[in-house]
């Protein structure tokens, strides 16, 4: 813009004179002339950039705001959820061992254990309620695990129960007879598939039960007998009654 006096070029100026409501300046702006020394007013200016940049900051604080909340909230839920889930796995698994009292178990009993019998049936056949080691429930099963002592106090016989049915029998330091004469005679004569009393007749004694489990439907027992002329056990493995393993010590075969 040019002087209107001496045609110099006039140089533009603002001054603040106020605020508008939302405190955002207000400006006068106007043209000088240094060499007239004169003043030509242009008219006032608004400067709304700041209020702009003011509601911009002001979002991005409520949304960060925002997020912070929701973050704490989930942290809450998943906390609670956690410790929810602790509890309840907690109150569905516990290892209990009942005072030892009157939980002893004779030979005799022992031998008419039978996997698939209810825990009553089983009590009621031992006698006493024996020793429960442990326990666990869940919402569609649970499982617990017994414990007996033979009555000279030298053997231990643990029993699992799943659904309240006997699924394992094992037991150690129980002496129930079982020592033969192995000669090679009588090992050639024992034979893949071979029920248990058909080996009890060769060998002339029967064996030490040393474990019998119930799973999907199909029972396993191993017994133990002692040779006489050796002084050494060995072991045969019965699947549903039939002879599937055994081991003469020199000889290990599995059918």
């Amino acid at each position: 813009m040019k002087c209107s006096r001496c045609g110099s070029e006039m140089k533009i100026k603002s001054v603040k004179v106020d605020t508008d409501i939302h405190g955002n300046p207000i400006y006068n702006k106007y043209a000088y002339c240094y060499t007239c020394k004169i003043k030509r007013n242009l008219g006032q200016l608004k400067a709304p950039a700041k209020r702009s940049h003011k509601r911009k900051r002001k979002k991005g604080k409520l949304v960060v705001a925002l997020i912070l909340i929701l973050l704490l909230i989930i942290g809450i839920g998943t906390f609670f959820f956690i410790k929810n889930l602790k509890e309840k796995q907690s109150q569905n698994e516990s290892t209990v061992v009942t005072p030892t009292g009157n939980n002893k178990i004779s030979t005799d009993s022992y031998e008419q254990l039978e996997t698939g019998m209810p825990y009553d049936e089983v009590k009621s056949l031992i006698g006493n309620a024996g020793n429960k080691l442990l326990q666990v429930t869940s919402d569609e099963n649970s499982a617990e695990r017994y414990q007996w002592i033979t009555k000279d106090g030298e053997g231990t016989v643990l029993l699992s129960f799943e659904d309240g049915n006997l699924i394992s029998i094992s037991q150690a330091g129980m002496e129930t007879g079982g020592s033969v004469s192995l000669s090679d005679e009588v090992k050639k004569e024992i034979k893949s598939d071979m029920s248990y009393k058909e080996v009890t007749s060769v060998l002339g004694e029967k064996g030490v039960l040393l474990s019998e489990t119930l799973q999907n439907g199909t029972t396993s027992k191993l017994y133990e007998w002692k040779d006489s002329n050796s002084g050494k056990s060995f072991s045969i493995v019965f699947v549903e009654d039939k002879l599937r393993s055994y081991n003469f010590n020199d000889k290990k075969t599995e059918q």
